[in-house]
């Protein structure tokens, strides 16, 4: 008969899929982290245009304006903090589920397998690849997406601050 092969990815999905509602609740806390960092500079920069030119039309005062950064700072540690959480959490548990099923298949191979390799082989594969590949999914692949949400987000206030520095900081930035 036909005999069909799972990709790697497919095999990775079976692990991650119990856990894409908290995958994509962090991704939501990083996105929300991505928005306030693009907020900050513009308020660094009403901040320090407050400072150096007194306004003339009545707007909101150097007091309101701290307060609004330390709330939009506040809120970002607490973002990170959740995302934080969430994923180490995450991570930790698709790594026992990974873990006690290599665990398993070890167990059941037969030892001519362990014979004909080198004992830090097989504690390795248990100890560091499966920690490689619970980090990748909840460092990496995960935060793709905010990072590319930043990159573009920096790029529009690049853009409206000076339009012909920002294609060659498109193309640097990167390198």
């Amino acid at each position: 008969g036909l005999i069909l092969f799972r990709s790697p990815f497919a095999s990775l999905l079976a692990y991650v899929t119990p856990h894409k509602g908290v995958l994509l609740l962090a991704v939501l806390l990083m996105v929300g982290e991505s928005a306030i960092a693009l907020a900050n500079p513009w308020i660094a920069g009403r901040f320090a245009e407050l400072l150096l030119q007194p306004p003339a039309a009545p707007g909101p005062g150097l007091l309101p304006l701290l307060a609004l950064w330390a709330l939009l700072l506040a809120a970002q540690s607490g973002l990170s903090f959740g995302n934080q959480y969430l994923l180490g959490s995450t991570g930790e548990a698709m790594l026992t589920r990974l873990r006690t099923r290599l665990y398993d298949h070890l167990q059941a191979l037969p030892l001519g397998y362990f014979h004909e390799r080198r004992r830090g082989e097989v504690l390795a594969l248990l100890g560091n690849d499966a920690g490689q590949i619970s980090s990748f999914v909840t460092g990496t692949l995960v935060s793709l997406l905010p990072l590319l949400i930043t990159f573009a987000g920096a790029f529009y206030f690049l853009h409206r601050i000076s339009p012909p520095i920002a294609p060659p900081a498109v193309v640097l930035i990167p390198v």
